[in-house]
């Protein structure tokens, strides 16, 4: 007679671990090691990063800017009047104008706050403020930018326009090669200088 073939046994397949099971299975490694034995824990998975979304702007915001012409640069009281009437929100937005100059304002002598970087670290901006005006002009340390908070959309156009009118004369006109003013929420509007 020849050799007796005996069956194999079936190896038994383990079901897929479940959330729930990685958890008990982790609370187990750490019973096991408050009793002093040796787990050989698996090493952590590195995540990915994860791929930059570009979020466009809202539909609301879109429909704003189809108000404002891109190219054209607007007398002051139109751009004013502009920015009062794209301000929708619910409440009284800031008026903000942002001033390109010719050179940054450390090669032009301006005085005023400098805006500098914030680090991960540690969140404190030194800005500085101009003792004889109450506007605050910002600059960028390294780029040729001024930004200010020129007033609220509730103000009056003629005391907005004053207000821009007396920023491009602190800064000078003939530092200032481009002015966008524009409302917390709502698009940029160019203005000729």
């Amino acid at each position: 007679e020849g050799p007796i073939e005996t069956e194999k046994p079936v190896e038994e397949k383990k079901p897929a671990q479940k959330k729930g099971d990685k958890k008990i299975e982790s609370k187990k490694e750490e019973k096991a090691e408050t009793t002093g034995q040796v787990v050989q824990k698996k090493p952590k998975k590195k995540f990915e990063k994860k791929k930059d979304i570009v979020q466009g702007r809202s539909s609301h915001y879109q429909e704003l800017k189809k108000l404002v012409d891109p190219k054209k640069f607007y007398q002051l009281p139109e751009a004013i009047t502009i920015v009062k009437s794209t301000s929708k929100a619910h409440f009284a937005e800031s008026v903000e104008a942002h001033v390109n100059l010719k050179k940054t304002a450390k090669e032009l002598g301006l005085k005023g706050a400098v805006k500098k970087k914030v680090s991960a670290k540690k969140k404190d901006t030194k800005e500085v403020e101009e003792p004889k005006e109450t506007m605050k002009i910002v600059y960028e340390k390294k780029f040729p930018i001024a930004h200010v908070l020129v007033g609220k959309t509730s103000e009056t156009e003629s005391e907005l326009q004053e207000k821009i009118t007396r920023l491009m004369k602190l800064i000078g006109t003939t530092n200032i090669t481009k002015v966008t003013i524009t409302s917390t929420m709502g698009p940029g509007v160019k203005v000729s200088i």
